[in-house]
């Protein structure tokens, strides 16, 4: 049985004997197990928590732990990780320990699923899914609000929110350092302001995106044929990159529609879902762009992710081909 993510962290009981989770997303993960160890927390949590990896620790020894009893305690929690490697005969082993309620919560890790394996099929059955994949972009505005409610912090207003989703982009890590860095800059408010985000957001982050961001939309090849390198060069995600400037794009084809039904600068900066600090920039950007030339580039952009996902070719090359057709 698959469960909404924030949902099952606001309210995780009652606890079930079987968990799947599929994914890799670093900050899910450390929430899924925080949540797990929180549930069996006691003095002698140390005795009923285990964490073993499938390619470090027999399977033998992955069963001795399952059947140990726990102390002073109704439950104990066994999570492994690296589930993947697990192969059939280690299932055909692990399926009845695993088929009845027990003491033991067991928690396996894997990086992809296959629905098509049998152990995926009797886990399925069995046991409760939990997806720790990255998230799309636009799933990132209820997670926002999750983190929120966590730090007790809400936005003063719209374009204060959509700010700080411009800044901190798409990863969910990076979004709860930087809440937390703003709740210890408020003290003891609790209200974030446009000014507040500004003050307080990361100013690499901030250059490194915008820097990207500015140069694609002035339609500077060079500048953005060396930007993209570079965040490649540091182990950023290409299909975040490329998020990143589809969003971009994305608000400068509104901006044309809205300067087409001629509207304020107010009404122009909601429908583009930008905060009036950013609007100047973007409508002298916007025309250097024609209809045209963004429906062009939007078919490039899903061209170019596509091939991100399923291409072996290196990120370097999709990433630079795009930038040229986007740019000519």
């Amino acid at each position: 049985m698959k469960t909404d993510l924030i949902q099952w962290l606001k309210k995780p009981a009652p606890l079930k004997s079987l968990y799947f989770v599929v994914g890799n997303d670093p900050f899910f993960l450390s929430e899924i197990k925080k949540t797990f160890k929180k549930q069996i927390s006691s003095q002698l949590e140390d005795f009923n928590q285990d964490e073993v990896s499938v390619a470090e620790t027999p399977l033998d020894d992955i069963l001795t732990l399952f059947e140990t009893l726990p102390l002073f305690s109704e439950k104990r929690l066994l999570l492994c990780s690296e589930a993947d490697k697990l192969s059939e005969k280690d299932w055909i082993r692990l399926e009845p320990f695993l088929s009845s309620p027990s003491h033991t919560i067991f928690v396996c890790f894997f990086e992809k699923k296959d629905g098509r394996k049998k152990q995926f099929k009797f886990l399925k059955e069995k046991g409760m899914e939990l997806n720790a994949n990255s998230l799309k972009s636009w799933e990132i505005g209820s997670w926002l609000d999750f983190l929120l409610q966590k730090e007790s912090l809400h936005f003063l207003s719209l374009s204060a929110k959509s700010l700080f989703q411009e800044l901190t982009g798409n990863h969910l890590m990076e979004i709860q350092i930087e809440l937390k860095k703003l709740k210890q800059y408020l003290g003891g408010k609790t209200q974030i302001t446009e000014e507040d985000v500004l003050s307080c957001t990361s100013r690499l982050k901030i250059d490194s995106l915008f820097d990207l961001t500015e140069a694609l939309g002035n339609k500077n090849v060079v500048k953005s044929l060396s930007l993209i390198a570079n965040l490649l060069d540091q182990n950023q995600n290409a299909i975040a990159i490329l998020s990143l400037v589809a969003r971009h794009i994305r608000i400068l084809a509104k901006i044309k529609v809205g300067q087409k039904e001629n509207l304020s600068s107010y009404k122009l900066a909601q429908k583009a879902g930008v905060t009036s600090y950013f609007l100047k920039n973007y409508l002298k950007q916007s025309q250097l762009w024609s209809e045209k030339q963004i429906e062009k580039t939007i078919q490039a952009l899903f061209f170019a992710d596509k091939a991100l996902k399923s291409s072996p070719l290196s990120a370097h090359i999709w990433l630079e081909n795009f930038i040229l057709k986007s740019c000519s």
